[in-house]
C-alpha cells in the first residue's frame, strides 16, 4: 500500500506543472507589436455591411478605421482605442487586449485579439460590456482578417 501511495505522490509531483500550467505570457515592446499590427487588414468574403466590413486599418497612435468595402476611399467608421495588454504566447502568436470607441456611432466594445506568428492573419472577438476569455464566435463578435 506503501509503495502505491508513493507512486501517486510522485506520479501527481511530476505532473502537477503540466496540470495546472496556463500559456505563457512573454511581454513584446509597443515597437514589436505595433510593427506587426499597424497596418490594412482585409476579408473579402464580408458582406462590407454593419459588423462585417471587409477593411480595418490600425495606426500606432491608437486610431483605426473601417471600410465597408476593400476598394473604398472613405471609412464608413473610425474612431480610437486603448491599448491594455498585448502578450507573445509559447507558440509565437501575439495576443492582445483593447477598448475602442466608435467616433461616428459612439459605441465602444472590449477587444481580444491575436495575430498569428507568420503576422499574416488577425482573429479578434468584441463585446460592448467586457473583455472576452477566448477567440471564439460564441465570445462576442468574432472577425478574421489578412494583411493586405
Amino acid at each position: 500500500m506503501k509503495s502505491v501511495t508513493l507512486i501517486l505522490v510522485m506520479v501527481l509531483f511530476f505532473m502537477a506543472p503540466f496540470l495546472f500550467a496556463e500559456d505563457v505570457k512573454n511581454a513584446i515592446s509597443e515597437m514589436e507589436f505595433f510593427e506587426v499590427f499597424s497596418g490594412t487588414w482585409v476579408n473579402t468574403d464580408y458582406s462590407g455591411m454593419l459588423y462585417w466590413q471587409q477593411k480595418v486599418v490600425f495606426y500606432p497612435d491608437g486610431r483605426w478605421e473601417e471600410y465597408n468595402f476593400i476598394t473604398d476611399d472613405q471609412p464608413d467608421h473610425y474612431g480610437k482605442y486603448t491599448m491594455d495588454d498585448m502578450w507573445v504566447d509559447s507558440n509565437g502568436d501575439i495576443w492582445f487586449k483593447f477598448h475602442w470607441q466608435c467616433l461616428v456611432h459612439g459605441s465602444k466594445y472590449f477587444v481580444l485579439g491575436k495575430i498569428s506568428n507568420s503576422g499574416t492573419v488577425l482573429e479578434y472577438v468584441y463585446q460592448e460590456s467586457r473583455y472576452p476569455t477566448e477567440i471564439s464566435p460564441i465570445e462576442g463578435k468574432y472577425n478574421i482578417r489578412y494583411r493586405q
